[in-house]
């Protein structure tokens, strides 16, 4: 069984953990969302991410594990919009610095048994 890995936010750090992932094992399915496509078009053009993602939306349902790599304030956002789409067996977990408020929106969320901060 493959690995199925989601990043909302591919900049450096993101980019940075899905490149790592593939390179570790080929067979591991990377899906990414980022505002700007020109990002996802050149990690897809470079063998990083399996699927370009236009929207936070039902192509993250098979995500085994979700990234949220993005600024702490818009990672709270994505949080909330993931939701919806996650698995029951999902892992979310964030890269951010801070870790208080992604806590307490998690809770709020009602994604503590799936959110690892």
């Amino acid at each position: 069984m493959s690995l199925t890995v989601g990043f909302l936010g591919l900049g450096l750090i993101g980019g940075s953990i899905a490149k790592g992932l593939k390179r570790k094992d080929t067979n591991i399915r990377i899906i990414a969302y980022n505002r700007t496509t020109d990002v996802l078009l050149q990690a897809k053009l470079e063998g990083t991410i399996d699927e370009m993602a236009t929207e936070i939306d039902d192509s993250f349902s098979s995500c085994d594990i979700i990234f949220l790599c993005a600024p702490v304030h818009v990672n709270a956002e994505y949080m909330a919009k993931i939701k919806p789409f996650l698995k029951e067996t999902a892992i979310l977990t964030d890269v951010g610095s801070t870790k208080t408020e992604i806590m307490d929106i998690a809770a709020s969320l009602g994604l503590q048994k799936q959110f690892i901060g």
